[in-house]
């Protein structure tokens, strides 16, 4: 049955179509890690903001056998469903994780853990 939604403002609704897998949901986590500096009394006086990330997480049922279906740790992630905002605009996504589920009343899972951080870019 189509959808007909209503939306109020810049509201986003849904997922965007990836070839293998049908998304089930997608989660984007931006991030930075802190160095504190610390005075003699070990109180914070300071800190540098390092490591500035976005970390993805797409979870879905798989569909075929290409595309997100055949994910390999440690690849370039091309997705349709990346956010580039928060500060996280350039860089590549690279897969760290891979996790594939089966239950005894479900469909085959998949999610794929990713990271993209600004200061890495590979070009082949």
């Amino acid at each position: 049955m189509a959808v007909t939604l209503v939306q109020p403002g810049n509201l986003t609704f849904g997922c965007s179509t990836e070839t293998g897998v049908d998304i089930e949901s997608v989660t984007s986590r931006f991030a930075v890690d802190y160095a504190y500096r610390v005075n003699g009394s070990g109180e914070n006086i300071g800190f540098a903001a390092r490591n500035q990330r976005l970390e993805l997480s797409l979870t879905g049922e798989i569909s075929g056998t290409t595309g997100l279906a055949a994910a390999v740790l440690s690849a370039k992630l091309t997705t349709a469903n990346l956010v580039s905002n928060h500060g996280v605009t350039t860089g590549d996504m690279w897969i760290k994780k891979i996790t594939v589920s089966v239950g005894r009343e479900s469909w085959k899972k998949i999610t794929i853990d990713a990271v993209r951080n600004p200061t890495i870019t590979v070009t082949a």
